[in-house]
């Protein structure tokens, strides 16, 4: 389950090999210090959706594999561990018991309601939304790049490596 962390990429946009051509700004999808991890869905999952462990899985052996949209109501069992990057199935799914693509650490874009460049972020009453929090405040999963865009939207956001 574990990747390495190595740095994996360190051009910040790629040129063309055409005389004259433009160079082409990398994205954040780049791996610029990302680490990611695959983790089983135990509920329906989107791109971009802040994910919890999910403390409910009766078999305590699937808790530390298995993330649920992450969510503040349930403040004893929400252990925010990333940002959804997308599903790891050859279908695509990301419904409950696919193979999700999770950023646990590094640059990567998620749903964000209300933040400004620099805010900590924590998880929200929303399913797999996050929101601004004093620093102090637990669980802080994140820090954001850059001002909170419309939802359905991605910001881009720093994951802390909590996991």
């Amino acid at each position: 389950m574990a990747t390495q962390t190595l740095i994996q990429y360190l051009e910040s946009e790629q040129f063309s090999a055409f005389p004259g051509g433009a160079a082409t700004p990398i994205g954040l999808d780049s791996m610029n210090r990302r680490q990611e991890e695959t983790f089983l869905a135990g509920a329906t999952v989107a791109v971009g959706d802040v994910v919890s462990l999910d403390l409910s899985a009766a078999n305590a052996g699937l808790r530390a594999i298995t993330i649920v949209p992450a969510n503040d109501g349930a403040a004893a069992t929400n252990i925010p561990v990333g940002v959804v990057l997308g599903s790891a199935e050859s279908d695509g799914a990301l419904t409950t018991g696919s193979k999700i693509r999770v950023c646990v650490r590094g640059l990567c874009g998620a749903k964000v309601v209300g933040s400004a460049a620099g805010d900590v972020l924590t998880t929200s009453a929303l399913n797999g939304e996050a929101v601004t929090t004093a620093a102090a405040t637990e669980p802080r999963f994140a820090q954001a790049l850059e001002a909170a865009v419309a939802l359905p939207g991605l910001t881009a956001v720093y994951v802390s490596g909590r996991f």
